[in-house]
């Protein structure tokens, strides 16, 4: 099978909408670094709650807070886009295990970007309890990626409740490319197909072709069935959505195209569909 990875040019189409499991949440799961934070888009940064991850992840600036020895633990990362100036967050952490420097505790940090040039905000002491978290001389309209990290890997529940200020609503980016086979065999199960999305996307809906079976999750595309297409030259279309905005504009769409190649067809030299290798 051919492994050409597709860079499309964009194409509108129609067909029957998939769309990826994008359902509102009033508790944000976080990312483990800051390129997976979660995008509060909905303004909805008030009471946001969670659990620092058990597992080490040590991806973040290091040190953590300038010009210390704090190092990044088990972190989870938010990012959200400034609607004012001046924003006031109230962090409740909670039930943090115990470390060897002391009782246990999350250290806090406010970034502008994940280059981790400009620190906004940065507290790497034991914090427990309620940490009052102000930032001041913020863009408005600019992203900014907070942070929670457990001191030396203590384990902590916190919630984050935005007191003052506030976050815009963000509009879905787009769907800059897809990844995958640009030639399938007919009986072919299981192919992924990978979109990369603009900020402020976080989801896709998939526009299949009549017949094409599959099911998407966040930037993930699994067909499962290709149908009776044998032959045909099909274009699967996916638009950038957010949980503010589910349903698509026609704005953010980027469409491919995916041969479905017959049984006696050499997608590549000394490559055959499956059903054609004999036993």
């Amino acid at each position: 099978m051919k492994n050409a990875y597709l860079l499309i040019v964009f194409l509108f189409c129609s067909s029957q909408w998939l769309l990826a499991q994008c359902n509102p949440n009033p508790d944000p799961s976080s990312g483990i670094d800051c390129f997976q934070a979660e995008l509060l888009c909905c303004g909805e940064f008030t009471g946001i709650s969670g659990t620092l991850p058990t597992d080490p992840s040590p991806f973040g600036p290091n040190p953590l807070c300038p010009g210390s020895a704090t190092v990044p633990n088990n972190t989870s990362w938010y990012s959200f886009v400034a609607g004012s100036t001046d924003m006031l967050f109230e962090v409740n952490l909670t039930n943090c295990s115990p470390t060897p420097q002391g009782p246990g505790g999350a250290q806090i940090g406010v970034y502008e970007g994940c280059d981790f040039f400009i620190n906004v905000y940065c507290n790497g002491a034991e914090n427990n309890g309620i940490v009052i978290v102000p930032l001041s001389n913020l863009i408005v309209g600019q992203a900014y990626f907070f942070f929670l990290d457990g001191f030396a890997g203590s384990v902590c529940d916190y919630e984050i409740n935005l007191m003052q200020g506030s976050n815009f609503t963000v509009e879905p980016g787009a769907v800059l490319a897809v990844n995958g086979p640009q030639e399938v065999c007919a009986g072919s199960a299981n192919t992924t197909f990978l979109a990369e999305l603009d900020f402020g996307a976080t989801d896709v809906v998939w526009t299949l072709p009549s017949g094409v079976v599959g099911t998407g999750n966040g930037n993930q595309l699994l067909v499962t069935n290709w149908g009776n297409n044998v032959g045909n030259t099909l274009t699967i279309c996916g638009d950038g959505v957010n949980d503010c905005s589910p349903v698509p504009n026609g704005m953010t769409q980027f469409c491919f195209t995916v041969d479905v190649a017959t049984e006696d067809t050499i997608a590549v030299a000394g490559s055959y569909c499956s059903s054609d290798i004999g036993y």
